[in-house]
């Protein structure tokens, strides 16, 4: 991983692939041993990241592939036994890391949700989507 302020870029093939920094105000020690750090993860995570810091329609032309890699996550984290809860709240978490937040606008009724707030939106509903998926998602370990 780079050391520098800014994301490291990994060319691969033909497609870069941008590498997200690990989070100021999560202590390193954290780093081992947890989820944050699995493969389908970082994935999301820096897909996230791509999407957020290129700016494109965040939904309409990225919406199968970022369904995609949340999917994966969730497999990952009901077959370690999470609740949906914590799933979901990891996802979100994971979510804000890369730069996709939310504000007040999506606790009001009436109010026009934006792009980012849309996408998260999204997001978790695909979450409970896939938890409760009755055949095509994993079983949770018991």
């Amino acid at each position: 991983m780079a050391s520098t302020q800014e994301d490291s870029r990994l060319a691969m093939g033909s497609r870069v692939v941008y590498r997200c920094r690990w989070p100021a105000h999560l202590p390193k020690r954290l780093a081992r041993g947890i989820m944050y750090d699995r493969p389908v993860v970082v994935t999301l995570r820096d897909y996230l990241a791509i999407l957020v810091d290129s700016n494109p329609p965040l939904l309409d032309a990225h919406r199968p592939e970022l369904r995609q890699r949340v999917c994966a996550v969730v497999d990952e984290f009901k077959l370690a036994g999470w609740p949906p809860e914590r799933v979901i709240v990891a996802v979100k978490q994971i979510a804000n890391d890369a730069g996709l937040s939310s504000t007040r606008h999506v606790l009001a009724a009436t109010s026009v949700l934006s792009e980012q707030e849309a996408a998260i939106v999204h997001i978790v509903r695909w979450c409970v989507e896939r938890y409760y998926a009755p055949t095509d998602g994993p079983t949770r370990a018991s």
